[in-house]
């Protein structure tokens, strides 16, 4: 498995993908088969590396319900990323970039399944209710709100 030995915080985390996405954007695949054969593997590793950071990271701001979903934005953005390569997939290392794309796609699967085949940890019933009442309870009060409000105005 790769690894990274930066650590990135998550307000580092979208900036970093974005110069992923761009730099694979405007140097796609077929551009970056050009470089040394190492430097490129370690290209590859890297952009795994934190893809598998940022899916983690993702995961873990869904399950706390974050207003601010930094690592959610980072981690599409690095799947963005991963569309450039795989579209090219024949002018690279079909083998690391298939490995990696397996791996990417075992962790994101990990990471919304519930032990023993996964990591996701068990929503408390606090968290629930707060979700229901934020996505499902409190629009439909604003709205009620709303019309008693536009009702007095119109009498």
């Amino acid at each position: 498995m790769p690894s990274c030995s930066i650590e990135i915080t998550e307000v580092e985390a979208l900036g970093v993908s974005n110069i992923f996405r761009k730099l694979l954007l405007f140097f796609p695949p077929s551009v970056l088969v050009a470089l040394p054969e190492e430097m490129l593997r370690q290209l590859v590793d890297n952009l795994t590396a934190l893809t598998l950071k940022f899916a983690q990271g993702a995961a873990h701001e869904e399950m706390l319900d974050h207003e601010d979903q930094l690592y959610m934005e980072a981690f599409e953005q690095m799947l963005q990323s991963w569309v450039c390569i795989l579209q090219e997939s024949s002018s690279c290392n079909s083998s690391q970039v298939k490995q990696s794309a397996t791996l990417i796609f075992d962790t994101y699967l990990k990471c919304h399944l519930a032990p023993p085949d996964g990591s996701r940890v068990a929503v408390s019933v606090w968290h629930t209710f707060v979700y229901v009442f934020r996505t499902y309870l409190l629009p439909e009060s604003l709205k009620k709100f709303q019309h008693r409000i536009i009702d007095k105005k119109k009498a």
